[in-house]
């Protein structure tokens, strides 16, 4: 996107804007999006820097907001997802969590 600020505003203020696409360190923290209700979390790679999957749906769900929240996690079954989705879920290390199923595994899901 060339003007991040732009389709932020954009989403909060046109009605013909459904969806804002944003990864976690552009969508994870100080931001109030409670315009939305609908998280998708697709990449949970992208989760770092003390970034978690709590301060991304936190960024529908605060004051101000009036419908329900719905959170959508996608990772894939039979890979390192399966571990990497509850340790982020819980706020834990991901690096450990990538380590423990190396470990457990051998890398094969």
């Amino acid at each position: 996107i060339k003007d991040k600020r732009r389709s932020y505003v954009d989403f909060r203020t046109n009605p013909l804007v459904k969806v804002l696409v944003a990864n976690p360190q552009s969508g994870g923290e100080s931001q109030n999006l409670y315009e939305a209700n609908n998280v998708v979390i697709y990449d949970i790679w992208g989760f770092s820097g003390g970034i978690t999957i709590p301060q991304c749906i936190g960024r529908i769900n605060r004051l101000g907001q009036t419908r329900t929240c719905f959170a959508t996690l996608i990772g894939m079954k039979g890979s390192i997802d399966e571990k990497l989705i509850p340790a982020a879920i819980r706020g834990q290390n991901q690096a450990r969590a990538a380590l423990d199923w190396v470990e457990e595994y051998g890398g094969r899901g």
